[in-house]
């Protein structure tokens, strides 16, 4: 059944062209009138009502019963309308109203053509209509009224459609219940008709217009509701006045004419074509969109002409550039509606298919008239508008740069809003800067307020800003930044001061927390920040730091934020700085140290630690533009993507973070990390300070293992303590493996036993085990067992279960690929993250700090067992070397046939000595047996290398006495060939080697004094001889002295190892480069067998085999030092440094020793990346730290609480007194600075617009109503 939309009123058997929708005036009847025979006649008598929510044109067609095509149709214009049937045509034309409608269908009768009669009782038309698709078969009369009421938007949209919805129900309740209908939807909604004064008084603020196919009453606009009430009364009347009663043509039945064949002589026509399935409510919805877009243009229009008439000058240029793309976009309404219509005939006709309709939808939405387009332009549009309306109406100033600057001219107090169009991207600094002037619009003050709208090229900073002006003067610059800064206190350097040299910051400054030198601001500690850079001033060794650089403290000025202290920057008196910058409160440092297998993420989970540290959800860190990264990182995502050729995998790259030099791009398989970085982050009055390290099990080997531990080690001795200890880990591992067990146990090597109270877990990437440890919580709870008497545990407590997907995804969403069909994933990822980022941070906040003392001590214990064996060694031979040089001496004098000759001779004698010298860069040597030369040292066999084949070598990175070192291949030795150029040597370059120091074995001759003293005083012989031999004795007795203490060392160094370290050595790592070695072996027999040389493969074998070798060396001296030290009293670490200075402070070999260490160390230099960061971190952050914080100094509060409350009684009492006994002063600077030391407080009238949460208080004097020094 089809309605009817006022149209040709059809008869019975008369035709329809499905094509075009419309009645064609001709029968399928060759008479005037049909037989009674043929008809049949059902009286219905019926009425319903029906409330249309909205003037949408889906609602529209829903409600009247339209079906796609008939609403396609008539969207093409293609079928006429009349009576209730203008009301699909009639549109809002202003977005600045909502609208509805009631329905009211009244159905009287139905007259039915019985077709299988026709044929006997009818003559057939035989000149059938070639265009005709369909014949009626059935009408149903009755009326149908439309009553469409608007109401006036003065709310938010969504409020006043709700008004008006209730409104509606009330209207529709009011017809039912005059004209005794039934609701169909609740019967508490009925209304009898004596409610009627109710409903008039609460429609009375409706517009109303009625649709109906009443006589005289068709399309009445514009009436209250009076008129709708009158019409309701009068409408049983005009009914009953309609064709007796029974009313117009309301719905219809059609029946297709190829249903009708079997009659003789009927012809048929093609068949009608519908449109593809979908694309008839795509047309709706696009005709929806033009409706919009035309309302809000003529709202654009409406407001750009009222403003022109109350200020011609708001209209610049560009508004004409507006209007020209509005008209543009409505011609292009106009073609697309056009193109439709012919195309929709056109596929009905078969002409051609469904695509074409759906070409001109994808055109609309990929053109100048698609939402995309047309809706932000409108917008921006239309916000401008809305802009000069409130200026306008706020009695301020609409201009352009040239009026702003005229309004300056003036001398008045004024502030003035700079922009472009342009500016209006940046939606930070625009919409504070649009509070602030709203707020100062609504001002009761004589300030002047303009808007200057700038053209581009007449301001030259990159965003708007509202300046202040006094007496032509700039006050203020930009009152965004004075808002954001209001509240702080600042000191200003002198610019010659500034020292810039890049050095690092030191890590034990502290917050500059001090009173204003100015004497009527009062004694409170504040917070200084310096007035260029704005971040707060830190102090140390007697100068100051901030962002700008370091400068000596007396070279800085002060000014406060009290209401008393006025525009000037006071200079502190230096005696009273210089007390008392040394009682400056430190930080409250939170150490968290990060320690975790190559490829675990630490580097992606700091990043995703820091941003949720800032961000409480992933939509709220997807709405700023910028991503926060303090570390680079890199990722790959994976989409899949269909093409011609089939589905296929489209990967894409995810950089974070700027290019630095310690960071690898972890997505070729490389470590990511190279060296340890620390990152400091200020939060209020506490430090967190994130040290991120080199993964263990770093791909490039063992050796680099090492380095990462020596580098670990440098950074950890600039710090005093570690409140975390976080080693991180995959939820995936189910075995204990041996890769994962050399892991764990290298970390736990690293680590004091003191430690093991500061060790937590943390598991990445754990959404794929609902956040929880997963797989490794079983392996990793069977190795810890081992340690079980130090404490070592999984608990809730030490274990956080963390997922950087989150954060992956809004790095992807920075670089315009989102996985939008995982976000709620990703949501609940950052969520779960978030809350581990605050339970860690308190649980962390709660601990004792580890003192780094303990562990570097451990360290530098195994350090100096293994790297001193050699020089012991060393120092050894020597000194029995110079016992057998004295014994020699001894038998000389002894054997002398002259005793005055004999002293002589013994006056002068001989030792071995040895000379190191600390080269300023290293060089090269070969190290083939050719090319050197052993020689017999005290009956120790010393290699001596002649062969210096490039000495000094600028190369870098080379690790030293590594023979064979990757980057060697780069010396000039070798000039781009594998083997040396030297004409001695020739040999290839992986004989090579890096030596940083020299030694020179010499033979020096030694003065006795005493001797010479005694021989030049002594008469005597026997008596010079006795004193020679006095000397020498003495001189033996300190060289096995010193031996012994050495060897004493050593094993005392074993004894702390032993009992101090979670495991003196990794047990693991000999299984470990097992495994390692097989598998090179593995890798080189099977390209053997392939015929491919493998020649770094092999290289990397040797290097595998030599750390085995060294390893287990390692092992078994630490073995025999911890074995034989039972019995030898155990060093604190105190007692290992003082153990080391004593060893270094040896007479004869302490300085020798030293220096051996010294060049054995010198190319390890020490390291400490800092670098800092002061995120705006979410509340949750904040008040994490301060709760633990609060717990851990409540019980030495609890202690004094007593006195302190009655201290606090009593100079509150004395405070109170001294207040009020204190006469006014009149030469007081203001009247404000009576209240020395409160911040300053505007006048109502002269306080910034805050964004919202904004609490903090505007300065006066920036506003320029300070009073200065020199009015006092």
């Amino acid at each position: 059944m089809s309605t009817l939309l006022g149209q040709l009123r059809p008869a019975l058997g008369d035709f329809y062209d499905g094509r075009t929708d419309c009645f064609i005036p001709l029968s399928l009847l060759a008479g005037a009138n049909p037989s009674p025979k043929t008809i049949t006649t059902t009286i219905i008598d019926s009425a319903s009502t029906a409330v249309i929510a909205d003037d949408t044109l889906d609602e529209k067609f829903t409600k009247l019963g339209l079906g796609n095509e008939l609403a396609a149709s008539l969207l093409a214009g293609m079928v006429p309308v009349s009576g209730s049937g203008y009301y699909l045509r009639s549109t809002r034309r202003s977005g600045q109203c909502v609208e509805g409608a009631v329905l009211l269908e009244l159905t009287t009768e139905q007259m039915t053509l019985d077709l299988s009669r026709v044929q006997e009782t009818e003559n057939i038309s035989p000149d059938v209509c070639p265009t005709a698709t369909h014949v009626v078969a059935s009408i149903t009369f009755g009326a149908r009224i439309v009553v469409a009421a608007r109401l006036a938007l003065n709310e938010k949209s969504a409020e006043a459609a709700k008004q008006l919805q209730i409104k509606l129900e009330e209207l529709a309740s009011y017809i039912r219940g005059r004209h005794g209908l039934k609701s169909k939807s609740s019967p508490a909604q009925d209304c009898n008709h004596e409610h009627g004064k109710s409903s008039h008084d609460a429609l009375g603020d409706l517009k109303f217009a009625i649709f109906s196919d009443i006589s005289n009453w068709q399309h009445v606009q514009n009436v209250g509701v009076e008129e709708v009430t009158r019409f309701m009364d009068e409408l049983p009347s005009r009914m009953a006045a309609m064709d007796h009663g029974k009313g117009v043509n309301l719905f219809y039945t059609l029946v297709p004419i190829d249903s009708m064949q079997s009659i003789p002589g009927f012809r048929t026509c093609l068949p009608v074509v519908q449109t593809s399935n979908g694309i008839p409510q795509q047309i709706i919805r696009t005709f929806d969109q033009w409706n919009r877009v035309e309302r809000t243009i003529h709202d654009y229009h409406s407001k750009s002409k009222a403003i022109f008439f109350r200020c011609p000058t708001a209209n610049r240029p560009e508004a004409e550039t507006i209007e020209s793309q509005l008209e543009s976009v409505l011609e292009e309404i106009l073609d697309l509606k056009s193109e439709y219509r012919r195309a929709l005939l056109d596929v009905r006709s078969s002409r051609c298919t469904s695509a074409r309709l759906t070409q001109i939808l994808q055109r609309y939405y990929t053109g100048k008239a698609s939402p995309k387009v047309v809706e932000p332009f409108l917008c921006q549009a239309l916000e401008g508008l809305d802009l000069k309306v409130t200026v306008l109406d706020h009695g301020g100033q609409y201009t352009d740069y040239a009026g702003a600057s005229s309004a300056i001219s003036t001398g008045s107090n004024i502030y003035v809003f700079y922009f472009t169009q342009t500016m209006k991207q940046d939606r930070d600094s625009w919409n504070t800067n649009r509070c602030i002037l709203l707020s100062l619009l609504r001002r009761k003050s004589d300030y002047v307020v303009v808007v200057a709208e700038c053209a581009p090229g007449e301001i030259n900073f990159p965003k708007s800003r509202i300046s202040f002006y006094r007496r032509y003067d700039k006050v203020i610059e930009d009152m965004r930044e004075a808002q954001d800064h209001a509240d702080q206190s600042f000191a200003k350097y002198d610019l010659k001061s500034i020292n810039t040299d890049g050095r690092p910051m030191p890590i034990d400054r502290r917050l500059v927390k001090l009173p204003c030198p100015f004497s009527a601001c009062g004694n409170e500690s504040r917070e200084w920040h310096c007035y260029k850079c704005r971040q707060p001033l830190e102090y140390s060794n007697l100068s100051f730091y901030c962002d700008c650089g370091h400068t000596d403290v007396k070279s800085f000025t002060w000014q406060c934020n009290s209401l008393a202290h006025g525009t000037q920057f006071v200079q502190y008196c230096p005696e009273g700085l210089r007390a008392s910058l040394p009682k400056l409160e430190s930080y409250k440092e939170h150490n968290i140290l990060l320690l975790g297998e190559t490829g675990v993420g630490k580097s992606t989970f700091i990043n995703a630690f820091y941003n949720y540290m800032i961000y409480r959800d992933l939509d709220e860190a997807m709405t700023h533009e910028k991503l926060e990264a303090i570390i680079p990182s890199s990722f790959t995502i994976q989409r899949i993507e269909d093409s011609p050729s089939g589905r296929r995998f489209i990967q894409t790259d995810i950089r974070v973070g700027e290019n630095d030099k310690f960071e690898a791009d972890g997505t070729r398989g490389d470590s990511a990390t190279q060296k340890t970085g620390v990152y400091r982050i200020p939060i209020g009055d506490s430090i967190v300070r994130i040290i991120d390290t080199p993964g263990v099990g770093d791909v490039r080997g063992i050796d680099a293992d090492r380095k990462n531990l020596d580098n670990i080690l440098q950074t950890l001795s600039r710090i005093n303590s570690l409140s975390g200890i976080v080693i991180l880990l995959k939820p995936n591992a189910s075995r204990l493996t041996l890769t994962f067990r050399f892991c764990i146990q290298e970390l736990l090597t690293y680590l004091h036993r003191d430690a093991a109270r500061n060790i937590i877990w943390g598991f990445t990437n754990t959404r794929q085990s609902n956040y929880m440890p997963g797989d490794s919580y079983k392996p990793l709870e069977r190795l810890l067992q081992q340690h079980e008497s130090l404490g070592l545990s999984l608990t809730p407590d030490n274990v956080f279960c963390f997922d950087s997907e989150s954060f992956r995804c809004l790095a992807a969403q920075k670089q315009g690929c989102v996985p939008t069909e995982n976000l709620n994933d990703f949501r609940r990822s950052w969520e779960r993250s978030t809350e581990e980022t605050n339970r860690l941070l308190q649980y962390v906040s709660s601990l004792q700090p580890h003192s780094v003392t303990g562990t570097l001590c451990l360290n530098r214990a195994r350090e100096l067992i293994s790297q001193l064996t050699a020089p012991i060694a060393e120092v050894d031979d020597k000194i029995r070397w110079n016992i057998k040089m004295v014994k020699d001496q001894l038998a000389k004098v002894n054997n002398a046939k002259t005793r005055s000759e004999v002293l002589k001779q013994s006056l002068h004698y001989e030792r071995v000595d040895i000379e190191l010298h600390r080269l300023p860069r290293p060089r090269t040597v070969c190290k083939s047996p050719a090319c050197v030369d052993f020689k017999d040292v005290g009956g120790v066999k010393r290699p001596i290398y002649k062969s210096l084949c490039h000495d000094p070598c600028y190369l870098k990175d080379v690790t030293e006495e590594v023979v064979g070192h990757a980057d060697l291949i780069k010396c000039s030795a070798f000039a781009g060939h594998t083997k040396c150029r030297k004409a001695t040597c020739g040999h290839h370059w992986r004989e090579h080697m890096h030596m940083w120091y020299s030694q020179e074995e010499k033979m020096v001759t030694a003065v006795d004094l005493e001797v010479q003293s005694k021989l030049q005083k002594s008469t005597s012989k026997v008596e010079a001889r006795k004193t020679v031999m006095q000397e020498l004795e003495k001189d033996l007795a300190g060289h096995r002295k010193e031996l012994e203490e050495i060897r004493n060392a050593a094993s005392q160094f074993g004894l702390f190892l032993k009992r101090n370290s979670i495991t003196p050595y990794n047990d693991a790592m000999l299984s470990y480069l097992d495994a390692l070695i097989k598998d090179e072996q593995n890798l080189i027999g099977f390209h053997n067998s392939q015929g491919d040389a493998l020649a770094g493969n092999k290289e990397r074998l040797k290097r595998l085999e030599k750390s085995k070798s060294e390893y287990q060396t390692r092992i078994k001296v630490l073995e025999n030092q911890m074995t034989s030290s039972d019995n030898i009293e155990l060093l604190d670490e105190q007692g290992v440094e003082d153990m080391v200075k004593k060893l270094y402070s040896l007479p004869l070999w302490g300085s020798r020793l030293q220096g051996m260490r010294r060049m054995v160390e010198w190319s390890k230099t020490e390291s400490f990346r800092e670098q800092q960061f002061r995120p705006k971190v979410n509340k949750e952050i904040l008040a994490s730290l301060q709760s633990q914080e609060d717990k851990r100094t409540v019980g030495n509060t609890l202690q004094n609480v007593g006195s302190t409350v009655s201290s606090a009684i009593s100079s509150g009492y004395n405070a109170i007194v001294g207040v009020f006994r204190q006469a006014p002063n009149p030469n007081a600077l203001s009247q404000d600075s009576k209240n020395r030391g409160v911040k300053r407080r505007p006048p109502e009238d002269l306080q910034p617009a805050r964004p919202q949460g904004y609490a903090t208080r505007s300065k006066l004097r920036r506003l320029g109503r300070g009073i200065s020094h020199s009015q006092s």
